[in-house]
């Protein structure tokens, strides 16, 4: 015995027999519960000094923030000076990672970051390895020999030239010279 037909009259079977499926297959739309509805946040708060230990030959800086909890940024002492400097003692340190996950950089935001690369973005950021070597960006990257983003040591720093794909180690005395200048120059336009 045939089903009757209760849809309007002129429509093809094709089209009463998609409504008929239509209607029996979608179940209820349902939207997830938020997990913290109902839980006053209050302001935003403000982002808190970075208290370093420090070791015989290094200083550790906790990190703080969704990627950089947990982590610590290991430095030589007098590099540790100057990042926090630059950092407003460890409030402007922030971990990013690209999309996939792969990569990591620790990197330094704020006014200082602003002026030491000479911009006029207000959110530009400088990354710590950067920072140690006095430069923005001139077609080099700055390596990791143990592939580690947050030991920012000078012996485990290195340069690869992107051209060529060579390895060069740093020199210091050129990199401390150039630092120098523009760290000075970031912070008295910052501060001052």
């Amino acid at each position: 015995m045939p089903l009757q037909d209760t849809s309007a009259p002129g429509r093809s079977d094709n089209a009463r027999l998609l409504d008929r499926v239509a209607t029996t297959i979608q179940p209820p739309v349902r939207r997830k519960t938020r997990s913290d509805k109902g839980i006053l946040r209050g302001p935003a708060q403000p982002r808190q000094a970075c208290y370093p230990t420090r070791h015989v030959d290094h200083v550790s800086i906790p990190l703080t923030g969704a990627h950089g909890h947990g982590h610590r940024l290991e430095l030589d002492t007098d590099d540790a000076e100057i990042t926090l400097a630059m950092s407003e003692e460890g409030r402007k340190l922030y971990v990013i990672q690209n999309g996939d996950k792969t990569s990591t950089a620790v990197t330094i935001g704020g006014p200082c970051a602003q002026a030491f690369a000479g911009s006029t973005n207000p959110q530009h950021n400088i990354t710590v390895a950067r920072l140690l070597l006095g430069e923005t960006h001139k077609g080099r990257r700055v390596r990791f020999r143990d592939r580690n983003p947050f030991n920012m040591r000078r012996d485990n720093l290195y340069l690869e030239v992107n051209a060529t794909g060579t390895h060069h180690d740093i020199d210091w005395s050129k990199a401390e010279q150039r630092r120098a200048g523009l760290v000075e120059h970031a912070l008295a336009k910052a501060h001052g």
